[in-house]
């Protein structure tokens, strides 16, 4: 017979439903496969908290970014008896809830997102209504990469000079703008200063001017929203490239790999980032504004 931490969260669930039912405890205890007793405590702790999740959850569920350390120090001056980490974190898996490092994403304040959304839910979107739009963006590479790495070594070789992951203070860099439509990628340009886009700061007159007289439509745009702009993907694409490269020992160097990283990406590849927009409006629509999976 199953003991009460052995129950998973369904089985627990079906204790509830025939206590709802007013079945008896017996019925109850025969259809899980559990103590009569088991049936008895499961029954009491829904009463007492309205839930049959372990108390560790109900402490995650009101904070999602506590640690361990913390979500255990709670739970004690609640129960007002001692648990352990480790106690707290088989809960936890049990509930199959995981400790994760949450996805980044730009902050969104709440004027932004109401301001941005109303009058568009009525737009019907199809992929080719973005086949003739033109995306651009800029981006900064380092000739150092900050980023973490890996490596293969053994438990003492922890500071070795030759598996730890060099950083510097100031590193050199470059910054980049590119271009890409449904049709495939643009140049890529290395600027010297700062790029024109639709923050207030970067709009320069002389750029105005002349897609004014060339008759090109910029679209209106909702600020810090990087899940609406395909070409983040790109970006993403090439700084994968040049991880799996030899690091640049200069600036030339850089910009060699960093061209053939943009060089490398296939029209096939911009067709379905273009092509999958509709879909992502519209999961940025539903979410209110907020961050959305692309």
């Amino acid at each position: 017979m199953r003991s009460e931490k052995d129950l998973t969260a369904e089985q627990k669930g079906a204790i509830v439903y025939g206590y709802l039912k007013n079945n008896s405890y017996r019925t109850i205890a025969a259809n899980v496969g559990c103590r009569k007793s088991v049936v008895g405590n499961v029954i009491r702790k829904f009463c007492e908290s309205g839930t049959v999740k372990s108390q560790a959850t109900l402490v995650t569920s009101e904070n999602h970014h506590l640690n361990l350390a913390q979500i255990t120090t709670t739970l004690a001056a609640k129960t007002k008896r001692n648990v352990s980490r480790k106690t707290v974190r088989h809960a936890l898996l049990k509930e199959y809830l995981w400790s994760r490092i949450a996805c980044p994403k730009s902050l969104f304040p709440l004027l932004m997102l109401r301001g941005d959304l109303p009058g568009v839910s009525h737009i019907k979107l199809d992929s080719s209504t973005f086949h003739r739009v033109l995306w651009s963006d800029e981006s900064t590479f380092c000739l150092f990469q900050q980023s973490s790495c890996q490596v293969w070594r053994e438990p003492h070789e922890e500071w070795d000079i030759e598996y730890v992951s060099s950083t510097v203070k100031h590193s050199p860099s470059r910054m980049h703008w590119v271009c890409f439509s449904w049709y495939g990628t643009g140049p890529l340009v290395a600027l010297n200063g700062s790029a024109t886009d639709n923050a207030r700061p970067h709009i320069s007159n002389i750029i105005n001017n002349f897609l004014k007289e060339n008759k090109v439509r910029v679209l209106g745009w909702p600020a810090q929203s990087p899940d609406l702009n395909p070409i983040k993907n790109l970006w993403h694409k090439v700084k994968n490239a040049l991880r799996r490269k030899p690091n640049p020992s200069n600036l030339v160097d850089l910009e060699r790999l960093v061209q053939e990283a943009w060089r490398d990406i296939s029209p096939e590849f911009c067709r379905r980032l273009v092509d999958s927009m509709p879909n992502c409006v519209n999961a940025c629509i539903k979410a209110g504004g907020g961050p959305t999976k692309y």
